[in-house]
């Protein structure tokens, strides 16, 4: 359950629990704060290899932009939407390249996690890749 928990965007629950406990009357104003959301707020790691989630598919697609831009000769990660040990080593190897970066300094611990989406969704941003993955991890705050 956990896994499923976490494979859906978190506005979907609060928008389910208010249609539960309201009997389908929901009136709730967008805040700022519910801009950011989406994928880019959870956590994934190698305990979640064996279950599919849309957003480490997201991941996948994001890391592997980075990586044609950055080195073009390494091959692709599968999209697969596991977070697999392939995927744990190109978030593990994506860390090492932020922290090369001056002034950047990152936790090294294969978690996609706050700060990883955070580079992941900037560094797309700045390559100029801005498409449907790029959006459904939730790193449009527009």
């Amino acid at each position: 359950m956990r896994r499923l928990v976490l494979a859906i965007r978190p506005g979907v629950w609060v928008a389910a629990v208010a249609i539960l406990v309201t009997g389908g009357i929901v009136a709730a104003p967008a805040t700022p704060a519910m801009a950011l959301s989406g994928c880019v707020t959870e956590t994934f790691t190698i305990a979640d290899q064996n279950t599919f989630l849309r957003c480490v598919k997201d991941a996948q697609v994001l890391l592997n932009n980075i990586r044609n831009d950055l080195n073009p000769t390494r091959p692709d990660i599968t999209v697969d939407g596991f977070y697999g040990p392939q995927t744990a080593n190109d978030v593990n190897l994506f860390q090492q390249e932020l922290n090369n970066l001056p002034g950047v300094t990152v936790t090294v611990d294969s978690k996609l996690g706050l700060q990883t989406w955070a580079w992941l969704c900037a560094i797309n941003q700045q390559n100029g890749f801005r498409g449907t993955f790029w959006n459904d991890a939730g790193c449009a705050t527009e």
